[in-house]
């Protein structure tokens, strides 16, 4: 019997540290409280309680054992402290795991009564709410959690995430994050693992953007292209950049909008090579021979046709093949055009984009190594793409 009892009481304890874990508990649980009460009365319920969840806690956040007999000393603590929310948690865990969903409530609930404050009830709670359908009180109680426990938030995300996806969440969501504003590049981070979810972030996206949202729109996008969704993944872009994306152009050939990559230029700075944008439509390129890159790349959506790339450079250290323009299929990286910049003056090229095989097109300026390396340094502008009109 007693074996019995520690053994569902270490399965109950491992469910919940798991879930502690999940929700930053470990953290809340191994405050100043505890320690300063167990220097003064190191027996008593609250402190052997708190402790001892901690000590769980940071057991399953290191993949170590829980030993037993904490297990029996939480118990035995729960015993004599009846008012206290963490007997009333064990009890629910112990509860869900028994399949009694209504008992488990039960529960949670008079955690969070007797403690307005107890993360683990309100998770609990969320959880609950969430997947009976009772919405509004589980974005209460999640909403009550960003507030207590900011930097569970991240931890709340691909929770968040998971109802968001479900038919008709998304208002509901919207309202949280109104309220919230700090979940919300979080939960978009979650969300744009997965491209099926791109109407949804730009539902709920606010369309400020920063730092933090560059993150996931730049994940997004690369899901987006990956997934050969071309003309979304644009379209998207666009969004994010706040500018006009005209189809089958060439965004920016004057190398001045700060607009990000992929459908935006993408300059090197590196020991291969730098190209940087001088103003006044300019791209300086300087490659130093040792090795392959990749110095200047965008990403284009050209219709089938017939295209012109031209523009002027000045070579002031030209290298014979190290530099060339070339424009290349996706997702077969088949090119269409090689422009090799081996002289100053006037450069122009027709192409042709096929019917098939080639939704979406990668512009580069490469440079190759040789077998004696060489710099090459070229200032390019008048820089253009149009489509070649048939005569």
């Amino acid at each position: 019997m007693a074996w019995g009892r520690t053994a569902l009481a270490l399965a109950v304890a491992l469910s919940l540290a798991i879930l502690i874990v999940l929700v930053a508990l470990s953290q809340s649980y191994s405050g100043g409280n505890a320690a300063k009460l167990s220097r003064f009365w190191p027996g008593h319920p609250d402190a052997v309680l708190q402790s001892g969840l901690a000590e769980i806690g940071a057991k399953a956040a290191a993949a170590e054992p829980i030993d037993p007999a904490l297990i029996d000393h939480l118990l035995d603590a729960s015993a004599k402290a009846p008012l206290a929310p963490e007997p009333f948690l064990v009890r629910g865990v112990e509860a869900q795991l028994a399949g009694d969903e209504q008992l488990a409530l039960r529960a949670f609930i008079a955690a969070r009564e007797r403690s307005p404050r107890t993360i683990a009830a309100r998770y609990f709670l969320a959880d609950h709410y969430l997947k009976a359908g009772q919405t509004g009180q589980g974005l209460a109680e999640i909403s009550t959690l960003a507030r207590l426990v900011p930097q569970s938030i991240p931890d709340m995300a691909p929770f968040l995430a998971a109802f968001a996806r479900s038919p008709g969440a998304a208002p509901q969501v919207r309202q949280v994050l109104r309220t919230h504003p700090q979940l919300e590049p979080v939960l978009l981070d979650a969300l744009s693992t997965d491209p099926e979810n791109v109407d949804l972030i730009l539902g709920l996206w606010n369309g400020q953007g920063g730092e933090q949202d560059a993150i996931w729109q730049r994940r997004l996008l690369n899901h987006l292209v990956d997934a050969g969704r071309f003309q979304m993944a644009r379209e998207t872009w666009a969004r994010f950049a706040g500018v006009v994306a005209e189809p089958s152009r060439l965004f920016d050939p004057e190398f001045g909008k700060p607009a990000p990559p992929p459908f935006g230029w993408s300059l090197a700075s590196g020991p291969a090579g730098v190209a940087e944008s001088e103003g006044d439509g300019r791209l300086h390129a300087l490659f130093y021979g040792r090795d392959d890159a990749v110095l200047a790349t965008q990403l284009l959506v050209l219709e089938p046709g017939r295209y012109r790339l031209s523009m002027k450079a000045e070579a002031t250290a030209p290298s014979s093949s190290s530099l060339e323009w070339t424009v290349k299929c996706l997702p077969s990286l088949d090119p269409v055009a090689v422009i090799p910049l081996i002289r100053s003056g006037s450069i122009s090229q027709s192409f042709s984009v096929p019917t098939t095989g080639c939704p979406a097109q990668r512009l580069e300026l490469n440079g190759t190594a040789q077998q004696m390396p060489q710099q090459a340094d070229v200032t390019i502008s008048q820089f253009n793409l149009q489509p070649e009109v048939a005569r």
